[in-house]
């Protein structure tokens, strides 16, 4: 836009979370915590090491009262970061007998209502790794990692042990380059200061070879509300035969019941085996039966493959 009003209202609560995101980590790389949550209210907190922002919001009409509300803000009084502009005011937090469980003074939530409460940490004298980006790639692929801490002159990046040539280096970003020796799968990166201090580890996926982007598609599954079905395989990149969510394809969707898909990028001109299983509601697994399928994989374009359970 060429101008626009900087008076409103809705422009100063626009600047003043944009400038909270630049100020707390927490809001950039923090991991989220649910504190409280009906129809109406939902009371939510970024973390990130010591540096946390807890967010009130009531989308209905009536008032709430939010009492013994757990927080990780340290104790002490906090104004709502807002300014009062959706109605938000301070909030007084005590310390807890808890790690991580102070406990909020009993607070007023009317309907309708906002509220932003934000707490910095003072400099750690250790790095800490809040993001990395992209989160998988190949060998020679440049990559880069952001948070804070990481000192003005360039110390060591570590990919399963290795160290990496170093593009860029910042106190909040570090770029670096995969090493040819990292093998594949999900290895930890680890930064290390000048001063010889070291971060937290974040993951990084090591792709097996150039990639290429196949449908998996299976038909006529039996499966009962809430289970889920997951591709695995005999490659990283297909979770390595993992029944772990987190690390097998999926849940694959199905608009079209009872056939089920998903795209994954796999190793390109390879045979690799594979198997689709179903996560029941209650957490068992059940293997689709017969033996491991196979499919080779194009060197380019994109791959298509179907079978039935």
């Amino acid at each position: 836009m060429s101008s626009f009003d900087e008076s409103t209202r809705n422009f100063k609560i626009v600047r003043a979370l944009s400038d909270l995101r630049k100020s707390n980590p927490a809001l950039r790389y923090g991991a989220l915590t649910e504190r409280w949550i009906n129809d109406d209210v939902y009371v939510y907190e970024r973390r990130f090491y010591d540096d946390v922002v807890l967010i009130a919001v009531n989308k209905g009409n009536d008032s709430y009262t939010l009492s013994n509300l757990y927080t990780a803000l340290p104790a002490g009084t906090y104004d709502d970061v807002l300014g009062g502009r959706l109605g938000g005011g301070s909030l007084k937090v005590s310390a807890g007998t808890e790690d991580a469980a102070n406990i909020a003074s009993e607070y007023v939530l009317r309907g309708g209502q906002s509220a932003v409460w934000s707490y910095t940490a003072a400099a750690a004298d250790s790095p800490q790794i809040g993001n990395i980006g992209p989160t998988m790639g190949h060998a020679g692929d440049v990559v880069s990692v952001a948070g804070k801490n990481f000192g003005g002159q360039e110390g060591t990046i570590f990919v399963d042990g290795v160290p990496a040539e170093i593009k860029y280096w910042s106190d909040e970003e570090v770029d670096f380059v995969v090493p040819a020796e990292t093998p594949s799968g999900t290895q930890n990166v680890v930064l290390t200061t000048s001063a010889s201090v070291k971060s937290n580890a974040i993951s990084y996926h090591v792709l097996t070879a150039p990639q290429t982007a196949v449908t998996f598609t299976v038909t006529d599954t039996s499966t009962s509300y809430g289970d889920e079905v997951y591709l695995t395989g005999n490659v990283p990149e297909l979770g390595n035969w993992s029944t772990d969510t987190a690390e097998a394809i999926g849940p694959l969707v199905c608009p079209n019941y009872p056939t089920w898909f998903v795209m994954a990028s796999v190793p390109a001109g390879m045979t690799v085996e594979y198997k689709f299983f179903v996560k029941k509601a209650d957490g068992t697994v059940v293997w689709e039966g017969g033996s491991n399928h196979q499919y080779t994989v194009p060197e380019s374009g994109t791959g298509a493959v179907s079978v039935q359970w």
